[in-house]
């Protein structure tokens, strides 16, 4: 290689760069999204099978859970459990209120699936 031909070399290097900076910069795109998508998917699939055994139990609760007790039960931070629940359209949120009436606990719970309502079609 002569000391001529380092600008050319130098060019191909920063082509190198700029490519696999894409490349990087969508990997972690995809890996970011995942995540988020595995956390909403496992905190709704918890709620749901606490529901389902509140539902069979003699005890009759609803399934709601506070923030702290998915947060210790799912392994996330309390800020994960609360994104991912507020980006879920499956799950429900329920405030528990002090002696005073002052929200002071925040509950997420499995909404259950409703059917949609077969819409009438028009008429001739």
């Amino acid at each position: 290689m002569s000391a001529t031909d380092w600008p050319a070399t130098l060019s191909i290097w920063a082509n190198i760069a700029q490519v696999s900076t894409g490349i990087v910069a969508l990997a972690g795109s995809f890996w970011f999204f995942g995540q988020r998508m595995q956390r909403r998917w496992q905190l709704e699939t918890y709620l749901e099978k606490e529901q389902q055994d509140d539902a069979r139990s003699d005890v009759g609760g609803t399934g709601a859970r506070s923030v702290l007790h998915l947060a210790g039960r799912l392994g996330m931070a309390e800020q994960q459990v609360i994104e991912s629940a507020n980006s879920s359209k499956r799950l429900g949120r329920l405030l528990g209120t002090d002696e005073n009436g002052k929200v002071d606990r925040l509950f997420y719970q499995f909404k259950a699936r409703q059917k949609k309502a077969s819409q009438p079609s028009a008429g001739k």
